[in-house]
């Protein structure tokens, strides 16, 4: 069995270095493989053709959090799942419609 081998980064940054981390990251994935470095450590990951994507938000208390994950499992052949449906996007929806006060029916006096 081959050794665990784990390279992590939390940092505080400035918006646009962020960004450019994540376009880093993007164009690695496209690439096929995804080489974190830290200092004289690294971790070289080779996601398969199928990954399970998480991806969650969170604004609370004036605090907001961005989560993605991805994993996969090697030479795994995933089953055929439709993908669900959603959106990022930087505009917000629409409010919900206000709902129609029902209007009383006089047929029953």
């Amino acid at each position: 069995m081959s050794e665990k081998k784990r390279v992590g980064v939390s940092l505080t940054v400035s918006l646009p270095s962020a960004i450019r981390a994540i376009e880093d990251l993007l164009a690695s994935l496209k690439a096929g493989t995804v080489c974190i470095i830290r200092g004289d450590e690294y971790v070289t990951l080779k996601p398969e053709n199928e990954v399970d994507l998480e991806i969650s938000g969170v604004d609370k208390k004036g605090k907001g959090s961005l989560k993605l994950e991805l994993a996969w499992r090697r030479h795994e052949v995933a089953p055929e799942i439709a993908e669900e449906s959603f959106v990022i996007t930087s505009t917000e929806p629409p409010p919900p419609a206000e709902p129609v006060a029902a209007i009383p029916d006089e047929t029953n006096e």
